[in-house]
């Protein structure tokens, strides 16, 4: 039979049923009825196959939708200059959001500009760093050097309920926009009690605040006429920091905690969004420092090295620190003291802690020149603290503290930021919390007071960066041209004028740079006898000096 023979006898058929009624054979039914549902099956099967198919083919491709950020563009009102808010979530170590547990958080990292990490002051405490984020100031200048400490001038002890006028020196970010016209309103920011720089807006420090009560209250400052409602925002919450304290970072508790600052989070944004103005303002997300495990087999009873007999003032923690009771050695002088301190704890030196004359503490820590700091400064290693006594080891109660060198991992802090002036889906590199402060003053349009940080250096998380001026430069990299022409460390010549520097000096980034500066390309390096010099060809500023010190005393020498 031919293919034409088999088409032909199936028209026919088809015509007979058709035309004349006729039923077919219950044989050729009972077939049907069997093929039919087979045909059924087999598409649902090989439909579902298909599907896991095109769903696996997705996911290798990365076919996704785009994820949904409506609500956090939504603007209906009108500001002349975006109100800015700043949320710290004290103790947010930023590994935490390795634990995919705040969907919210992570919400605001995809659809704005976050850091790698941020990195705190030292001592990574709370009052120190919160109070070096509003002022852009190290503790050593802004004076709160530690969460305790004594003041030789006051002959008193400062404590976190302080605020009597004199202890908090600087300007902080609230005191700079009051000053420019604008008004600030801060909710139990540390350091925002003191006498004398108070913001417009101020509750005193209330711990049993639920954080609702605390959301709704930033939420009805932002609904405020104009000429009432503040520019300048910013509010304080405990968590995780109280449960890593008290149950370590890798615990449950703080686990619960991150679900608890997650869901505020959520809660602002609900609320900013029903008001029309969550896309309005630029809004910071972001922490002090980071949290350690505590090890308290590894502790240091200071008087074992010091005797029983020490009569100095002694200020315990994972960086402890001793002021000389001149009344109590009335026979030596001061110096003396203190290099016999050091040298009746080197027997233990470097194991678990480093003491340091207060003129010899690493340069970095940026930790000198304050009185309050003390003459002695001993900081433990991570995960050990520093007791005077037994007695105060035995009630120290804590599985997580804070406090430490401020470059180790568990210290780094968070920075995540949105709005109209902040740059969309962007990472940035790290930086150290000293650099906000002018990052506040340019959202607010506001000149900043004099500070630490660099301005510039947080440009990278706007959306639309001021530009400066850049200096050509006409030689090949790594090269200085013959105007720049230092010979020896015993050579006569002049040292070149630092305008000189600025345009003659290469491109070039030396790899013991801190990564904290944020310069990629634009920073530059001049090589001399004992030291390099860095800066930055569009700030036309000095970054940093690495010097080379062959003699340990050279600082005490040479003061």
């Amino acid at each position: 039979v031919t293919n034409v023979d088999v088409y032909e006898f199936k028209e026919d058929i088809s015509a007979n049923t058709e035309e004349k009624g006729v039923q077919l054979p219950k044989s050729t039914l009972f077939a049907w009825g069997i093929v039919i549902p087979l045909l059924i099956i087999a598409n649902i099967i090989f439909g579902g196959l298909y599907m896991i198919a095109r769903a696996k083919f997705q996911k290798d491709k990365k076919i996704v939708e785009p994820p949904d950020y409506s609500d956090l563009s939504v603007c209906k009102r009108k500001f002349d200059v975006p109100p800015l808010l700043i949320i710290s979530s004290d103790g947010f170590r930023d590994s935490y959001l390795d634990k995919n547990i705040t969907p919210t958080i992570q919400r605001l990292i995809n659809f704005g500009t976050h850091s790698k990490y941020m990195i705190p002051t030292f001592p990574s405490k709370t009052f120190p760093n919160h109070y070096s984020i509003a002022t852009g100031l190290y503790p050593a200048w802004h004076g709160i050097i530690d969460n305790h400490f004594y003041d030789p001038q006051f002959q008193a002890f400062f404590k976190k309920n302080t605020n009597q006028s004199g202890w908090y020196l600087g300007e902080p970010i609230w005191e700079t926009a009051q000053k420019a016209g604008l008004k600030s309103g801060v909710f139990f920011w540390p350091g925002s009690e003191g006498m004398g720089k108070l913001p417009n807006f101020w509750l005193r420090y209330n711990s049993s605040v639920p954080f609702t009560h605390r959301v709704d209250t930033l939420i009805k400052w932002l609904k405020l006429p104009d000429d009432e409602r503040p520019s300048l925002i910013q509010a304080y919450f405990e968590e995780p920091d109280f449960a890593g304290h008290m149950s370590g970072p890798d615990s449950e508790a703080v686990r619960t905690a991150m679900i608890l600052m997650d869901g505020m989070i959520n809660y602002l944004i609900r609320r900013l969004t029903e008001e029309g103005i969550m896309g309005c303002i630029n809004f910071i997300f972001l922490s002090d420092h980071g949290m350690q495990q505590m090890d308290i087999t590894k502790s240091v009873i200071t008087t074992n090295y010091l005797g029983p007999e020490f009569n100095d003032i002694f200020f315990s923690g994972v960086v402890a620190r001793i002021e000389i009771n001149q009344t109590a050695h009335s026979s030596q002088n001061e110096d003396s003291i203190i290099n016999d301190m050091i040298l009746k704890m080197e027997c233990q030196h470097g194991n678990n802690y480093v003491a340091y004359r207060k003129d010899l503490v690493p340069l970095r820590f940026h930790y000198a020149g304050s009185p309050r700091i003390g003459d002695i400064v001993i900081k433990g290693r991570p995960g050990v603290c520093i007791f005077l006594t037994d007695k105060e080891k035995e009630s120290y109660k804590l599985f997580g503290d804070h406090g430490f060198d401020n470059r180790i991992v568990s210290m780094r802090a968070i920075f995540i930021a949105v709005g109209p002036d902040i740059a969309q889906n962007r990472e940035i590199n790290e930086f150290q919390n000293i650099e906000l402060y002018n990052l506040f003053a340019h959202l607010l349009r506001i000149d900043a007071a004099p500070n630490n940080g660099t301005n510039g250096t947080l440009f990278t998380a706007l959306r639309n960066p001021p530009n400066f001026p850049v200096t050509s430069i006409d030689h090949p990299p790594n090269q200085c041209t013959d105007q720049i022409n230092i010979k020896t460390c015993n050579s006569s010549h002049d040292c070149p004028l630092m305008d000189d520097i600025y345009q003659n000096c290469p491109k070039t980034l030396h790899s013991s740079v801190s990564a904290a500066y944020d310069f990629p390309g634009q920073l530059c390096s001049l090589q001399l006898c004992n030291a390099i010099i860095y800066f930055d060809k569009k700030l036309q500023k000095t970054i940093m000096v690495e010097g080379i010190l062959k003699n340990t005393m050279w600082m005490h020498e040479t003061k």
